[in-house]
């Protein structure tokens, strides 16, 4: 094996990382409700858990429903001199096509102030260490870099978790990671946001479940990453418990439960901890949601009602899923859609073809799944507070898809013939890279010029980042050119071994 295969998991670990520093480069508060979130933050950073209830609206209703909600988790919250939320943070969620340029350089506030966010009563635990992060800063937009550096750590480090899980030494156990992590994933992981390390939890807790069920066990560390994992999507946010759940339904379909029954004997220590510690972790988040936020009783026909518009809905959160950033208001070309749609759809359905019996049924069941939680979400959980499913919401149970396809993929790899799948791996994974980089540039290009300016705006721009575009740019390139590699490397990998 060549070094470049076996420094692979090196490799694709180095191309995500670099994929978010990247994206790093967006203005401030471009996060879907950033500012809200940076409140939160900056508050639990100075250990106000709660806030303080209050009639000031953190942001603008559209409907009743959205009113009650917002009456019900607004807080406000004590804001340092100079760390203010300024009010034009808000101009590129009010201009949805607009440039960054509206942001200007906004006046510190002199003296400590008080404002409201309709995050208030969020789980506080995934905020901690963008909270301490912004004690370091002086104004608020170094303020917002140092959250965004803290919460992506966060996140990109579970991604990275879930990757060095998945390695075993052959190149083709990380088949399903580059459409796993998708350009949303790669987006919402480097904003002010408890989604990114839910996601990311999510990609690793699963890909520990995966590994628990090959004949080759993780290695120790393997299991306090898995329980590590499961911990922090239990606290990320309320859905979280319903999440590990669900992945571990899926694990134990998987794998059989005799399978996953022999590798939790064959770690006792470590299985003790996680039956003592995630139970506790999913308690404790559902437990801080229904003790500071209720949940308001709706009637069975009402529920029903909603069935309807979510299935409407079902299509635009899984568009979302692959790749819309920003407010949800900028979006990468069409066709970048269907390229990421087609490479999708080609990994599912030759693991639906080519894989055994029990994996075949449960990536059927995973399908179905993933089809009724964008539903069952939008009904039970979004639309009665008056908002539509996004596709950060169920990117938990969508990026599964993926990882459990590459890993039908990959345990057939005798009888499929190693070149084979790897060629499938390329064939999918080469044009999912060049749609990261298309949906860095789109966002870029929607920031440095607004969405009808010209695409070639390195020199002539609105808006720019530290340094300009080109370095960042670079980054980006760099991250994408990682990530061919390493979809060509597993294929170099088999045809050296089949002669």
């Amino acid at each position: 094996m060549s070094v470049l295969a076996r420094r692979l998991p090196l490799l694709l670990s180095a191309a995500f990382v670099l994929l978010g520093v990247a994206w790093l480069a967006e203005p401030s508060a471009a996060g879907p409700d950033e500012p809200s979130h940076y409140l939160r933050a900056l508050s639990i950073g100075r250990g106000d858990l709660f806030g303080e209830q209050t009639t000031t609206a953190g942001m603008t209703p559209e409907n009743a429903k959205q009113a009650e909600h917002l009456r019900r988790t607004t807080r406000s919250v004590e804001v340092p001199a100079g760390l203010a939320v300024p009010a034009s943070w808000s101009c590129i969620a009010i201009e949805h096509t607009g440039s960054g340029a509206c942001l200007g350089d906004p006046a510190p506030n002199a003296r400590t102030v008080r404002q409201a966010t309709q995050e208030g009563a969020n789980l506080p635990f995934l905020y901690v260490p963008a909270g301490l992060a912004m004690r370091l800063a002086k104004d608020a937009t170094g303020a917002m870099d140092l959250a965004r550096v803290a919460s992506g750590v966060v996140s990109f480090s579970l991604i990275v978790l879930a990757i060095f899980l998945l390695w075993d030494g052959s190149t083709l156990s990380l088949l399903g990671v580059p459409l796993a992590v998708s350009p949303a994933v790669v987006f919402i992981g480097t904003v002010i946001n408890p989604s990114g390390a839910e996601i990311g939890a999510s990609i690793a807790l699963l890909a520990f479940l995966l590994r628990l069920s090959r004949p080759s066990q993780p290695p120790a560390w393997g299991w306090w990453a898995g329980i590590t994992a499961a911990v922090v999507l239990s606290l990320a946010r309320p859905l979280g418990a319903i999440w590990v759940v669900f992945l571990v339904t899926i694990g134990i379909t998987f794998g059989g439960p005799r399978t996953i029954l022999r590798a939790l004997r064959t770690a006792p220590v470590a299985a003790r901890f996680c039956v003592a510690l995630v139970p506790v972790a999913m308690l404790l988040g559902l437990g801080w949601q229904v003790v500071t936020v209720p949940p308001l009783r709706h009637s069975v026909a009402e529920y029903a009602s909603l069935v309807a518009p979510s299935l409407v809905a079902v299509p635009g959160a899984f568009g979302e899923a692959m790749g819309v950033f920003g407010w949800v208001d900028t979006f990468m070309p069409k066709p970048a859609y269907a390229v990421w749609g087609l490479s999708l759809v080609t990994l599912v359905s030759t693991a639906l073809l080519r894989g055994r019996h029990r994996e075949r049924r449960t990536l059927d069941l995973l399908i179905v799944a993933c089809f009724a939680a964008t539903v069952a979400i939008s009904a039970l959980v979004m639309l009665p507070v008056g908002w539509g499913v996004q596709g950060r919401h169920v990117l938990p149970a969508l990026m599964a898809l993926p990882l459990v396809s590459g890993e039908i993929l990959f345990r057939n790899r005798e009888q499929l013939g190693r070149r084979n799948v790897a060629a499938i791996g390329a064939v999918v994974a080469i044009p999912a890279a060049a749609v990261q980089f298309l949906g860095w540039y789109s966002n870029a290009h929607r920031y440095a010029v607004g969405a009808a300016g010209s695409w070639t705006f390195f020199s002539q721009n609105e808006w720019r980042p530290i340094s300009g575009w080109l370095p960042w740019a670079m980054i980006a390139a760099a991250a994408t050119a990682l990530l061919i590699l390493c979809a060509i490397v597993p294929l170099r990998t088999a045809a050296t071994e089949a002669v």
